[in-house]
């Protein structure tokens, strides 16, 4: 996040003082402009008061539709730390993982093995159209620096795997659980085991980011194809938190619904006819939890799958990421 000195060109002597945040303005000052769209525009009046255009109004009419129309199947997740270790078959986050009696935990690109950083018991998840109806679905990562990220950015898919287990047998006595060593410098997300209680949420957080399946931005070009846009923060008519009043805050842990992007979809840079871009379904984003989960600094990691892979129960081919707060 960014802080910068606006200086009012017009002859005006007013002065503004501006977040800037993934290519959204959070106005501080008096007075706002829009600096992206120029065929979305905006004023404020005084610090406080709401906008005197009626896009937040259109915008917030969109969301109570999409509410009605096409509400997204979302799982919200609350961890809390462990008091004991919990059992393997178990849902958590860290902790000694599940591994079939015979079976290691997968590798890396360098043959070392990876770290368990969630698994999902899916007997345990509220009735969805999600997750399979039984069985373990667990989410690995490489303990290298990146934590299944490269020095230049780059998700390879040998770094990170999603593994589903259709029917939960005999469990591994030797599986370990991926932990820490601060006097070896070797950090990781998960500083404590986490036992997980699921609730459906009654209405998906519809809130800002700018991925590139955001159902809003659809719904918002369908209704006023003259102002397209291809993010919600095009809009930045708004603030964040005035989008916020009337979606709702994405900080938070789930499965289903919309991932929560620290720094922007990367699937973005991927060519619209990429297959990556077809890996819409978010089976989950996992959100830093006080001192007890850290995606650096208080990041946010997210898993997706192409819909049809899903529904064939191909976890081959998922996309990872992860990202500062």
């Amino acid at each position: 996040m960014v802080l910068f000195l606006l200086l009012d060109k017009t002859g005006s002597d007013e002065i503004g003082c501006v977040l800037a945040r993934e290519g959204a303005l959070i106005k501080l000052g008096r007075r706002r402009k829009h600096l992206h769209n120029p065929a979305i525009t905006i004023d404020r009046t005084v610090e406080g008061e709401l906008p005197v255009s009626d896009i937040v109004e259109k915008a917030a009419a969109l969301v109570e539709e999409l509410y009605t129309e096409n509400p997204l199947p979302t799982i919200g997740i609350k961890p809390s730390e462990a008091a004991e270790p919990l059992p393997v078959t178990v849902s958590k986050f860290g902790g000694v993982p599940y591994l079939p009696i015979g079976v290691e935990a997968p590798t890396d690109s360098d043959g070392v093995p990876m770290g368990m950083i969630a698994q999902i018991n899916c007997t345990e998840l509220p009735e969805n159209p999600i997750y399979p109806p039984t069985g373990m679905v667990q989410f690995w990562v490489s303990t290298n620096a990146g934590w299944g990220i490269d020095k230049w950015g780059i998700y390879k898919g040998e770094n990170h795997r999603v593994i589903y287990y259709p029917q939960l047998g005999e469990a591994n006595p030797d599986a370990v659980a991926t932990c820490e060593d601060h006097e070896r410098e070797f950090w990781w997300p998960i500083k404590h085991e986490c036992a997980l209680e699921f609730t459906t949420l009654g209405r998906e957080i519809f809130a800002p980011n700018n991925s590139i399946n955001h159902p809003l931005v659809e719904k918002w070009n369908q209704a006023y194809p003259e102002q397209a846009i291809t993010s919600l923060f095009d809009l930045d008519a708004y603030d964040v938190e005035e989008i916020e009043e009337f979606t709702g805050s994405g900080d938070y842990s789930r499965l289903g619904g919309l991932p929560h992007f620290m720094q922007g979809d990367p699937r973005r840079e991927y060519p619209e006819n990429s297959d990556i871009r077809r890996r819409t379904v978010n089976l989950l984003t996992m959100d830093s939890y006080g001192n007890t989960v850290l995606w650096g600094d208080v990041g946010t990691a997210n898993w997706l799958i192409a819909p049809d892979r899903l529904a064939a129960r191909d976890f081959s081919q998922v996309f990872y990421e992860w990202s500062c707060g």
